[in-house]
């Protein structure tokens, strides 16, 4: 295509032009970079004395309202961390933050110039190493403490000359980690992995009595937040969240694809790790819903308050390696106990837990097998969570009520009534257990205690109790019938004949027996101060069922008044009957 001169001539002058606002652009876009810069220093290091502020480049695009700031470094002084760690400068925490790429997107840059106001479609902070610094625990005060109003780094009061509002949108953290390290040992106590956080309609709002101070507005604070990896306190589990959701003006939280694993592959080796013996979980949970909770209310009053708390689709596998010794020092509370003592003002009005399998199993010393129970179909209800002292007055108790599928076959349900207004630590529980055949309890009663059911059913389980902190008492009614029982040697392989004989030949059979008569035997239990709760309320249950089956056991007696009264109103009854038989035969007799 040929073009005239005149064509040409205007092409020059479109390309000049052109080129002149290119030039123009980018030598504002430097300007505006510089003074941002200066701005954003001055107003950093303003804020602190013991931290060195960097910053690698300033980038900014007049045309898309874009503020990049680059390779942002916030690095204590090396007398600041001396100090926390001597116990010359008194700081719980230091932080050290360095920050891949901070931008601003969708900013007025000629708004925030010339009236002071910021309005932020985005910020993003991409590749974030945030590292929080611990303190050495002190026994002693303080000594020789400088003035600490210097060394604080408050990012959430920044002091910024000239500028009137900020209203931002959302708030990204893409690919960020968290550590907290102990500055003293210098080891990670706490491990973020991989995290992505998403914060929307964040505002800031200035101090009433300081126009250039601002702080964080969250009436209508939304998060979304996802965590690979996360290394919990001690370094012994990993946590990871698909998807965290708070919403702060409907005041719910909801946690999708929880799982928390252990660190070790092989849990064997992790249970040898530990000093004495220990549960080791292995959990997963779809959902986690908690209504009317506001975070910040949370943080700001510093109690929790819940109306009710959702738990679907929990998973969770726990191994108890016997093979160790036990902690005999400890002493573990009882729930209400750990209420009642609590100092964190807690209150949940219900937890719902449904849907959900738990897997407990033991590994003991030269055994092959290891015992294993199993729930199925499990669900909770749990009412009156609560540590606060009216709420303890007003509800009075706490409950729970557990139903699922015991060995994923037998439908138990119990029922826990935990008093919280009185001083003693007295509690209740009573329950069922539907029919299931006997061979069913075989993978908990064979390697635990070398019985293996060969046939026999269960019929039913009725139960109930009260118990302290030290000593349970109670009763069962445990109806079975045609049971046949096998005792294996110690290695559970052999079978020791002359005790499986003595077992069929001494233990009763079936309930009601030969004679017809029901036995109801006694529970009790003195528990074994250093084990836990479960361990107590499984002891408890177990004296009832060896009371049933065995022809020593305990059982409920009726005393000679109550059998007399019995016989008393039985006679009477009879008595009753007959006069009214005997009526009636003489009215049928008369009218004839």
């Amino acid at each position: 295509m040929n073009l005239s001169k005149k064509q040409k001539r205007w092409l020059i002058i479109i390309g000049s032009i052109l080129g002149f606002l290119i030039i123009v652009i980018i030598t504002i876009n430097i300007i505006i970079a510089t003074i941002i810069r200066g701005k954003i220093d001055e107003a950093l290091n303003k804020n602190t004395t013991d931290y060195h502020v960097s910053i690698k480049r300033v980038g900014v695009n007049i045309l898309t309202g874009n503020l990049n700031i680059r390779g942002l470094k916030i690095i204590p002084d090396s007398t600041l961390i001396k100090g926390v760690k001597d116990g010359t400068v008194d700081l719980k925490f230091i932080q050290s933050s360095e920050i891949g790429l901070f931008r601003i997107a969708g900013v007025d840059i000629y708004k925030a110039l010339v009236d002071g106001e910021i309005y932020a479609r985005r910020i993003l902070l991409k590749n974030a190493n945030v590292k929080i610094l611990n303190a050495p625990k002190r026994t002693e005060p303080v000594k020789d403490v400088k003035d600490q109003s210097r060394n604080k780094f408050n990012p959430d009061s920044i002091s910024i000359q000239g500028l009137n509002k900020i209203n931002l949108h959302e708030i990204d953290l893409v690919n960020c980690k968290l550590q907290i390290i102990d500055l003293k040992n210098e080891k990670v106590l706490f491990s973020t992995g991989n995290l992505d956080l998403y914060l929307y309609s964040v505002d800031f709002i200035t101090h009433p009595d300081n126009p250039n101070v601002f702080r964080m507005e969250f009436s209508k604070f939304r998060a979304e937040l996802s965590i690979r990896s996360l290394l919990l306190p001690g370094g012994w589990y990993s946590l990871d969240i698909e998807r965290l959701l708070y919403n702060n003006a409907g005041n719910y939280l909801q946690i999708d694809g929880l799982a928390m694993h252990p660190t070790y592959k092989n849990k064997y080796k992790m249970a040898k790790a530990f000093k004495f013996t220990k549960e080791i979980y292995d959990l997963d949970i779809d959902k986690i819903y908690i209504s009317s909770f506001n975070l910040f209310n949370t943080i700001t009053k510093n109690r929790v308050i819940v109306d009710s708390v959702g738990i679907d689709g929990l998973k969770v596998e726990i191994l108890k390696d016997k093979r160790y010794p036990f902690d005999e020092t400890k002493r573990p509370k009882l729930p209400h106990q750990l209420l009642k003592t609590m100092k964190f003002p807690l209150y949940i009005r219900k937890v719902s837990l449904t849907g959900s399998d738990l897997v407990y199993q033991e590994k003991m010393k030269d055994i092959k097998d290891l015992m294993t129970v199993s729930l199925g179909s499990l669900n909770v209800n749990i009412q009156n969570v609560t540590s606060i002292k009216d709420s303890i007055r007003n509800v009075k108790m706490m409950k729970i009520r557990l139903k699922g599928k015991l060995m994923r076959k037998a439908p138990l349900t119990i029922d826990f009534a935990f008093p919280l207004n009185i001083r003693k630590d007295t509690f209740y529980f009573g329950g069922w257990m539907g029919s299931a055949r006997l061979k069913t309890f075989n993978p908990a009663s064979f390697p635990a205690i070398g019985a293996k059911f060969e046939k026999g059913k269960l019929k039913n389980i009725h139960f109930e109790g009260g118990a302290n902190d030290s000593v349970s008492r109670g009763e069962m009614t445990m109806l079975y019938s045609d049971m046949a029982v096998n005792i294996l040697q110690k290695d559970r392989i052999k079978k020791n004949k002359f005790m499986s004989w003595a077992a069929d030949a001494v233990s009763r059979t079936a309930n009601p027996g030969k004679n017809g008569k029901t036995r109801v035997a006694v529970m009790g239990f003195n528990r074994v101060m250093y084990k836990g709760f479960g361990n107590f309320m499984w002891k408890t249950l177990q004296t009832g069922i060896v009371n049933t089956i065995s022809p020593v056991g305990k059982t409920i007696k009726e005393d000679k008044s109550k059998k007399q009264q019995k016989q008393k109103t039985t006679k009477q009854t009879q008595q009753k009957k007959a006069d009214q038989q005997k009526s009636k035969t003489k009215k049928s007799n008369k009218n004839n």
